[in-house]
């Protein structure tokens, strides 16, 4: 059962994914949901039973998006002991974009399910500097520095749990 929870006194309008994926980035029994959570409620979102799943390489995931199509959150289930789990090395490749007044753009994208990223880079305000990417997908997130452009990609350093290569585009 998933659940939706809105803790802010307007009603949350917003898009649902979810589905299946291997580590690897095949995706099965994609879905899309429009949900409507009223203010400070919680409520049931839609009920999933996995079936024919292998445990060792696949998982579930499901991500949350507002009415302008903008990622809020995302979480996985992994269907085995995280230490069973086949999970392949991960290759990053990262751009840096100014927006404006010391704000960055960072996009990050992965060819598979890279875990537990660590994005750090000293005097920064991140939006969120911990994040996992889902294979054959992309992550972008927006922070301040106070830095120029050409500083900050020799400073930053992301890391992860099972990263192969991480490289500039």
């Amino acid at each position: 059962v998933i659940f939706g929870v809105n803790d802010t006194l307007e009603t949350f309008r917003g898009k649902l994914e979810y589905a299946i994926s291997s580590f690897r980035g095949k995706r099965r029994g994609r879905k899309e949901l429009e949900v409507e959570i009223p203010a400070n409620s919680s409520r049931v979102l839609f009920e999933f039973i996995p079936t024919d799943v292998d445990s060792f390489s696949e998982f579930f995931y499901v991500q949350l998006y507002n009415e302008k199509g903008e990622l809020l959150d995302q979480n996985e289930y992994f269907f085995a002991p995280f230490r069973h789990l086949e999970l392949p090395k991960a290759e990053i490749i990262y751009s840096i974009e100014e927006l404006k007044n010391n704000t960055y753009s960072l996009k990050l994208e992965s060819d598979f399910l890279a875990l537990w990223l660590a994005l750090e880079l000293k005097g920064a305000e991140w939006e969120d500097n911990y994040i996992n990417i889902y294979p054959k997908s992309n992550y972008i997130l927006t922070f301040k520095a106070p830095y120029a452009l050409k500083e900050i990609e020799e400073k930053i350093e992301i890391r992860g749990y099972n990263l192969k290569r991480i490289r500039k585009s």
